[in-house]
C-alpha cells in the first residue's frame, strides 16, 4: 500500500494542487512520500466521518498504541455507518456484486504513522493483507 514509483505519486499531487483540494488527509499521505510537503489545512473535506484520521495522527504523535486503539473503535463502531448516505453503503443486503467494504483510508494511515497493526487484523474493513502485501517479496 502507497509503493508507488514517484512519477504517478506526482501526477496524483499535481492534480490535488490543479483542483485546490486542500484536505488533511492528502496532506498527511503526499508527506509520506515527500516530507518536504507543506501541509495546506488541518480540516479534511468530508469531516464525517474523516475527521478520525485529524485524531489518529495527532494521537500517534504521543502514544501510537493509543492511536490504534482509537483506529480500532472506527473500524469497528464508526467507518460503516458514517457512510450510509452512499450508494454502496448495504449493497451486500441487495444482491449487488461488490467487492466488499474497505476502510482504506486506515491502512493508509497505518503505514504513513508506522502504527503496530497485529490488533486490527481480521478486523472488518481493515484491509490488512494490503497494507502487508509487499513486505516479504525477494
Amino acid at each position: 500500500m502507497l509503493d508507488y514509483e514517484d512519477d504517478l505519486i506526482h501526477g496524483l499531487v499535481q492534480l490535488i494542487k490543479d483542483r485546490e483540494a486542500k484536505d488533511y488527509i492528502y496532506d498527511t499521505l503526499i508527506r509520506y512520500r515527500f516530507p518536504d510537503w507543506e501541509r495546506t489545512t488541518n480540516q479534511v473535506l468530508y469531516p464525517s466521518p474523516y475527521r478520525i484520521a485529524i485524531t489518529v495522527t495527532e494521537l500517534a504523535e504521543q502514544d501510537k498504541a493509543e492511536a490504534v486503539k482509537r483506529l480500532e473503535k472506527y473500524l469497528k463502531k464508526e467507518w460503516y455507518r458514517g457512510h450510509s448516505d452512499l450508494s454502496w453503503h448495504d449493497d451486500h443486503k441487495y444482491g449487488i456484486n461488490h467487492d466488499g467494504y474497505w476502510c482504506f483510508e486506515s491502512g493508509a494511515l497505518v503505514k504513513v504513522l508506522g502504527l503496530d497493526d497485529s490488533s486490527l487484523k481480521g478486523l472488518p474493513y481493515y484491509p490488512y493483507d494490503m497494507v502487508h502485501w509487499n513486505e516479504n517479496k525477494i
